[in-house]
């Protein structure tokens, strides 16, 4: 259930990047056009062009949406794309607070009612 949910609550966007290094680099600074879900790096896919490339998010800036990929190749300049969820319900905050806590609703509703039912049966009220 709570994949559905996120599901719901996000949506996928592609950036593309055109990148370069020089000799003693491997890294690089892109900036995302959206910010990433809830700043979860792990929720974002990094790919590039060049097969001597192996992209990996170092670190992740909310405030400026800015992403350092490590494991570039030197003196190369390649298209890095990055495939990241992004909030899907921004423009409406009350239905995304509601949504995010439907899990535990659903538990109090399976699990708690019955057993308040059962103390209560108990205990003559």
């Amino acid at each position: 259930m709570t994949d559905g949910i996120k599901d719901f609550r996000t949506d996928y966007t592609t950036d593309n990047f055109i990148l370069s290094t020089n000799a003693t680099a491997t890294n690089g600074t892109v900036h995302l056009t959206q910010p990433l879900w809830e700043g979860l790096t792990s929720e974002a896919i990094v790919s590039s062009n060049l097969t001597d490339d192996t992209p990996v998010i170092d670190s992740y800036v909310i405030a400026s949406n800015n992403i350092e990929l490590t494991g570039l190749s030197s003196n190369a300049t390649r298209l890095v794309t990055i495939e990241y969820r992004t909030f899907s319900l921004s423009e409406y905050p009350g239905a995304d607070t509601g949504v995010k806590y439907i899990p535990m609703a659903f538990i109090m509703a399976t699990v708690f009612l019955p057993l308040l039912a059962i103390v209560m049966i108990l205990l003559g009220r």
